[in-house]
């Protein structure tokens, strides 16, 4: 997977939309290209394929950028909002293709259940869209979780933990990568994750 910019912080994200312009705009769309990186990974069944969802996929983030309304309170934040608008892009170009293709129509039976029951084209589209909405809004909470470190502690955190694409490390691996001591590293890990536990805390709060 491509490397890609780092997320933006809550902050630099709200500066952006209330200083909306093309520049802005540009800036939330390259910022957030992580997101459509990763979901169209979920879809892909090979390398073509992954190519055109992330197309596709990305006009679902123009459109999530351009629609999304900072102010009004009882829309979800941003990331979760972009997941949701860009999931549904891919999705409607599935539908679509299946719709067009040889095989027939959304209904038409693929498979059985272990119970005998028919499984239809459509039946398997939801599976992998519930299935795949739970994962993404999961990986959606910690993307909005990290934005709340610094660039250091954001460091840590993905080699400590394997994230975004990182590999798994020990603390020992980690201090002359980023230029601290062992111990000084153990404090600014534990600091970035009780930052995330309290961010954490409110977002299922506020569930």
């Amino acid at each position: 997977m491509a490397r890609f910019p780092p997320p933006l912080t809550r902050e630099e994200e709200a500066e952006l939309f209330l200083n909306f312009d093309a520049e802005a705009r540009a800036e939330l769309i390259v910022r957030n290209l992580r997101l459509v990186a990763y979901i169209a990974n979920k879809y892909k069944s090979n390398a073509q394929d992954y190519e055109e969802f992330v197309s596709i996929g990305t006009v679902g983030l123009i459109k999530a950028v351009d629609s999304y309304d900072p102010n009004n309170k009882s829309k979800a934040k941003f990331p979760t909002y972009a997941v949701r608008c860009i999931q549904n892009e891919i999705l409607m170009a599935l539908r679509r293709a299946m719709k067009h293709s040889c095989c027939g129509s959304l209904q038409a039976p693929i498979s059985v259940d272990k119970d005998g029951n028919e499984i239809t084209v459509e039946d398997t589209l939801a599976l992998k869209s519930y299935s795949i909405n739970d994962e993404v809004e999961n990986s959606v909470v910690i993307y909005e979780a990290m934005s709340t470190l610094t660039e250091k502690e954001r460091q840590i955190i993905n080699r400590r933990f394997g994230l975004n694409g990182r590999s798994e490390l020990r603390q020992k691996e980690i201090a002359p990568i980023v230029g601290l001591s062992r111990s000084n590293l153990a404090r600014v890990e534990k600091k970035a994750l009780s930052k995330m536990r309290e961010f954490l805390g409110g977002y299922n709060d506020s569930k």
